[in-house]
């Protein structure tokens, strides 16, 4: 083990603990079974965006970026199997390439997908729910090293251990319902933040997928409207868009 500073991307959380990168499920058994043995406490961290004091320690922190593999993809169940390294970018490429995505994926891209499952991170469609929520099955390491695998028959095991903060153990792999792609229409517009704010529950009535962005001290807001839609694919992507633009 190497005595190592640690921070979260924003820098507002910090320690000095020893940091451990397992590349394998063992190499991670081993990790949790060495601090449990010199009674250390132990925490994990996946891509360190959460702004809250859960990952600082004294003791060891469990890097998971490097377990980042997809183990399975059922396209008939409509499931995926990744360990909890890969990224929300990354499974949904993963899934993309059998047509598939996933249920409610963060804005976001970059968090882990342990992260968001363990944080209780929130989707973008009002009725799909959180990462957590299409979870079937997870396998767990427990305090003593040991795995531990939950899944829907379980019933309350299951929904105890989908946001846990860690309490239960450290996830190591989570299997997620998926469903087929699809397209959205988006509409793009600024409101004065006033009637977006009272106008907010009209807003998420008229789309199943709302994205606001504001910038202190602007009176208008970005509204982006997003609705599922069958109508052929717009060629010309935002990307294109940007780079045509910057040129």
């Amino acid at each position: 083990m190497t005595e190592e500073r640690w921070s979260n991307w924003a820098g507002n959380q910090g320690c000095t603990a020893d940091i451990e990168t397992p590349t394998t499920l063992d190499d991670l058994r081993a990790v949790v079974r060495r601090a449990a043995d010199r009674g250390e406490r132990i925490r994990a961290a996946g891509g360190s965006f959460s702004w809250s004091p859960l990952v600082p320690t004294d003791g060891v922190i469990v890097q998971m970026h490097r377990l980042d593999r997809v183990l399975a993809i059922d396209v008939e169940a409509r499931t995926v199997e990744v360990e909890c390294g890969v990224t929300v970018e990354q499974l949904t490429k993963a899934a993309g390439e059998y047509g598939l995505t996933v249920v409610s994926p963060t804005l976001f891209p970059k968090p882990t997908i342990g992260g968001a499952i363990g944080t209780g991170s929130h989707g973008t469609d009002f009725e799909a729910g959180g990462m957590a929520d299409p979870i079937v099955e997870m396998t767990i390491v427990t305090a003593g090293g040991e795995l531990r695998t939950v899944g829907v028959d379980d019933g309350d095991e299951l929904l105890a251990a989908k946001v846990a903060l860690g309490s239960l153990g450290i996830v190591y792999s989570v299997t997620l319902r998926l469903e087929e792609q699809y397209d959205v229409y988006t509409e793009i517009t600024r409101i004065p933040r006033e009637r977006v704010l009272r106008e907010f529950e009209d807003l998420q009535a008229s789309c199943q997928f709302l994205e606001i962005f504001w910038f202190p001290g602007q009176d208008d807001m970005w509204v982006y409207r997003m609705t599922r839609t069958d109508a052929p694919a717009d060629p010309v992507t935002w990307w294109d868009r940007v780079q045509k633009a910057a040129k």
